[in-house]
């Protein structure tokens, strides 16, 4: 379908606001429903290369055996992986493989937020660095595992912040995009989030939106942890999502600490497709490794004298499970 022109309104308003979004990207491929490891990285002898608002890992991750060709997923049949920053420079923002903060001889990625790097017009209305996987298909149901450790001085400068913080992903997952021309966007988004107050802890939040009029997004759900960000420490973190209406639909996360058994800190039934969507084909669009803050939240962690950092090892994807096979 083709929306004509005007100038009235720009074109990407009407595509949005008139309904002139075409079908679902996957609608009507055929999937196996089979069990299968897509990739598994743990950034060992491979290189970064930064290109402008993008950035490419590259070589054979030395980290594992199978499944570790960085350059397979550059622009493969199964999907594109990359680092996208969307604006700025490595003043504001980088993505690095650097040496593990506790053991030197492991290399690992790490993200670095110093300053907004994305901007509305003229003025800055995020910080943001994201792993994207793209143009994936058949992921209606997928685990993710991976390390993770977050700094407390970046921690704890967001503890500090006086009013509440929402929407500092670390995950994010789109069953219909909203700038590919889809219809009925959704996304499931895991996070960080702080309660209004100096001081308050920094916990582990979630949240399903749908898209509605004029591209504004509206919870479907929200789960609010109330687990304290453990820092200085490496997390095993695993995530698992199937797509799914209210009742069928589900959204788990787990956290095991070192020395410790695993904790859940999600279990969440809820929808994970836009109700309005009648081709339910998966999440073909994800940010599987992310994080992102307002422009508010990263002017104050830069005022006192911070970044936000995460740093990200031993990540793995897999399709058709739930963890257990």
């Amino acid at each position: 379908m083709r929306c004509s022109k005007t100038k009235w309104m720009p074109v990407c308003w009407l595509t949005v606001t008139m309904g002139c979004q075409s079908e679902s990207i996957n609608c009507g491929v055929v999937c196996s429903g089979e069990t299968e490891l897509l990739f598994q990285f743990g950034f060992e002898d491979v290189e970064i290369r930064q290109d402008d608002q993008v950035a490419y890992i590259e070589g054979i991750d030395g980290a594992y055996s199978d499944h570790n060709n960085w350059d397979d997923w550059r622009d493969g049949d199964a999907g594109s992986l990359r680092i996208q920053y969307e604006a700025g420079d490595d003043s504001e923002r980088l993505a690095e493989l650097v040496p593990d903060p506790l053991n030197p001889e492991n290399q690992v990625l790490r993200f670095q937020l110093t300053r907004p790097n994305v901007y509305q017009g003229n003025n800055p209305d995020e910080a943001r660095i994201q792993m994207e996987l793209n143009d994936t298909s058949c992921l209606s149901e997928m685990f993710q595992s991976m390390r993770v450790y977050f700094p407390s001085e970046s921690i704890d400068a967001l503890s500090q912040y006086p009013d509440s913080i929402r929407g500092l992903s670390f995950f994010e997952a789109w069953n219909n995009a909203s700038w590919t021309g889809e219809k009925n966007p959704f996304r499931v988004i895991l996070g960080l989030r702080k309660p209004r107050g100096v001081g308050e802890a920094v916990v582990f939040d979630a949240m399903g939106q749908r898209e509605g009029l004029w591209g504004q997004y509206k919870d479907s759900w929200i789960s609010t942890s109330g687990y304290p960000v453990p820092t200085d420490t490496w997390l095993d973190i695993d995530i698992y999502v199937l797509e799914g209406d209210t009742e069928t639909g589900r959204v788990v996360m787990g956290l095991t600490q070192e020395g410790a058994e695993r904790e859940l800190v999600y279990d969440i039934t809820g929808r994970t497709f836009h109700p309005d969507e009648d081709c339910t084909d998966g999440f073909t669009h994800m940010r599987p490794l992310q994080m992102v803050s307002s422009a508010e939240v990263m002017n104050f962690v830069q005022d006192q004298g911070q970044r936000l950092e995460v740093y990200w090892d031993d990540w793995t994807l897999t399709r058709n499970s739930d963890g257990s096979n």
